[in-house]
């Protein structure tokens, strides 16, 4: 299982900690913490902010949704619904989101959202249908 550290380590790559810090606006130290995926005064796991990782994944290029699934959040547990589909647009698209009214956010993403729902439970129909079909026509 690859952990946060080994993820922003690797898109890091060869950049200093502290130029990578200073883009993503965290301190450099911080983010060598988060790399080691170690809180330094406690030893215990180390688990950055869904708003630090949002600023991670905008400095690194990187699919927000995808740093909070690596660090272990859900969509439901941070109450962040308008990023539960985000990670499927390229960056782009992503900055001219950023810069939406949180209305206009929250529209589009339940737009999005309730078209994906759409898709998905008449998909499931469909092949519900056809399995209880298939098995029909077995018996």
């Amino acid at each position: 299982m690859t952990t946060l550290g080994e993820v922003l380590k690797n898109l890091r790559g060869k950049e200093s900690l502290r130029e990578a810090g200073q883009r993503a606006g965290v301190s450099h130290s911080y983010l060598r913490y988060v790399e080691k995926g170690v809180d330094p005064r406690t030893g215990a796991a180390l688990r950055p902010s869904p708003e630090t990782l949002k600023r991670l994944a905008k400095a690194y290029t990187y699919p927000y949704q995808q740093l909070m699934n690596v660090a272990g959040y859900s969509g439901t547990e941070t109450g962040e619904t308008e990023t539960n589909y985000l990670y499927l647009f390229d960056q782009e698209t992503l900055e001219r989101f950023d810069e939406l009214s949180e209305g206009d956010k929250l529209f589009i993403v339940s737009q999005f959202e309730s078209s994906v729902k759409y898709f998905y439970n008449n998909y499931l129909a469909s092949k519900e249908t056809a399995s209880a079909n298939t098995a029909v026509e077995r018996t």
